[in-house]
């Protein structure tokens, strides 16, 4: 009967399978000329009056037409000086800073949407970069196939050491699963980071991203958007199209952090990501489960292996096919050892699920 624990395992790798099949190996590259959607960055911020200039000075300097796009800040109740120094800024043509009538991300990104008249909604966070043919790429892909959303790559700005590399092979993992399944048509996961989506879709869909839950203004779009089947959900697979974002400064961050992802699976209507949720939950536990049980009972060690191989199996071709992506050496022979921290790693994402653990953003 405990052989049955091997069957979330082969799930794992079906997925996984699935996903890197379906990632591009060919990136393309963003026009240079006749770009011609107009486009709005919807950027929602609270207390970020030390990123908020980094973020515009980034985008002030893209290769896209300054007339054909703009650029919105929305700040929530920032208690810092957010507000005013985002206000102080003249390096963009086409700039407005708002204050959020409500209370929230999802609100604040509304309050951006509802103010710009643009064709095109691009979001981000305060505390991205975006390289400059960043809006080029989101105008080429959209122009070239008219897609209802568009799922653009972030790539984790990390350090050094054993926490920072344990970091990097997570994320790379979780954007092979986003790039591979939604290049499959079957997509589960975005980053609102980086996420382009058609305005008036946004509108339509807003009050499907369960506005009183603080973390989902992204996943939750991307699932309104997908259960109608007629729109078109594409994976930007272009360098150029990336944002850079940091990396958790500490362990207590970092499970917080998942923790706050987690915490809205609970109202997931989406099969697939159900699917691919329970079975990533029994993968990470089960493992755990046979680690110390093989210590006790070398019966449970045949299993453990299997278990364990077909993990790796599954992980490391993802991990290193998105990695050459974001031009990011994921360090093989530390990943697979690394693997055994992960139960440990959950439990900890499940305290930081107690109530009263969950922030603001996401």
């Amino acid at each position: 009967m405990a052989w049955l624990l091997i069957i979330p395992f082969l799930l794992y790798l079906a997925f996984f399978i699935i996903a890197l099949k379906n990632i591009p190996s060919e990136k393309f590259t963003a026009s240079k000329s006749g770009n011609q959607t107009d486009i709005a960055v919807i950027i929602p911020c609270r207390n970020e009056e030390e990123n908020i200039t980094h973020i515009l000075e980034s985008i002030a300097v893209q290769n896209y037409p300054s007339g054909s796009f703009e650029v919105i800040v929305v700040d929530d109740n920032s208690t810092d000086a957010t507000f005013e120094v985002a206000s102080d800024f003249t390096g963009i043509e086409r700039y407005r800073v708002l204050r959020n009538k409500g209370t929230g991300k999802k609100q604040a990104i509304l309050a951006g949407v509802e103010a710009s008249s643009a064709e095109l909604i691009i979001t981000t966070d305060a505390d991205c970069r975006p390289l400059p043919s960043w809006l080029s790429s989101f105008s080429t892909i959209y122009e070239a196939e008219k897609p209802s959303m568009i799922i653009g790559p972030v790539k984790l700005d990390c350090g050094k050491g054993l926490f920072n590399i344990f970091q990097q092979a997570e994320w790379l993992g979780l954007q092979g699963i986003t790039a591979g399944l939604a290049q499959a048509g079957k997509a589960v996961l975005c980053n609102g980071a980086n996420l382009g989506i058609k305005r008036e879709l946004f509108l339509k869909y807003y009050g499907q991203i369960y506005e009183k839950i603080p973390s989902g203004d992204d996943v939750f779009l991307l699932h309104a958007v997908k259960s109608h089947l007629n729109n078109k959900i594409v994976w930007l697979s272009a360098s150029d199209g990336m944002v850079v974002t940091p990396a958790a400064g500490s362990l207590y961050k970092l499970l917080r952090q998942r923790a706050r992802w987690i915490s809205k699976a609970g109202a997931y209507r989406d099969i697939l990501t159900i699917l691919l949720s329970v079975t990533v939950f029994t993968t990470v536990f089960a493992l755990g489960f046979l680690t110390v049980a093989s210590l006790f009972d070398l019966r449970f060690l045949p299993m453990f292996l299997v278990c364990f191989i077909l993990k790796n199996v599954a992980d490391i071709p993802l991990i290193h096919k998105m990695g050459r992506f974001y031009g990011q050496k994921p360090f093989t022979g530390l990943i697979i050892p690394l693997q055994l921290l992960y139960p440990f790693y959950g439990v900890g994402i499940l305290f930081f699920l107690l109530p009263g653990q969950q922030g603001w953003k996401k």
